[in-house]
């Protein structure tokens, strides 16, 4: 009988010790999930948007520059 107690035991407390570690496992990949997310937000926010604003501005730019030059050569 005490072996079967034994046994009982140790696979209860085998079997909370994998839920904890299951749940490590998933905090951690969530953890880094979100970890990457806000990486690739702030690179987003901080390199991305500005160089897409000078291209567009550069391209406004040039727009006006062309149209002034037209409207200069329109004799």
């Amino acid at each position: 009988m005490l072996k079967f107690e034994l046994i009982k035991y140790f696979f209860r407390e085998a079997l909370t010790m994998a839920k904890k570690f299951g749940a490590g496992v998933v905090t951690g990949v969530l953890a880094t999930v979100g970890a990457l997310a806000a990486g690739l937000a702030t690179y987003k926010k901080k390199i991305v948007e500005p160089e897409q604003k000078e291209a567009d501005r550069i391209e406004q730019n040039r727009i006006k520059a062309n149209r002034k030059s037209y409207s200069a050569h329109q004799g």
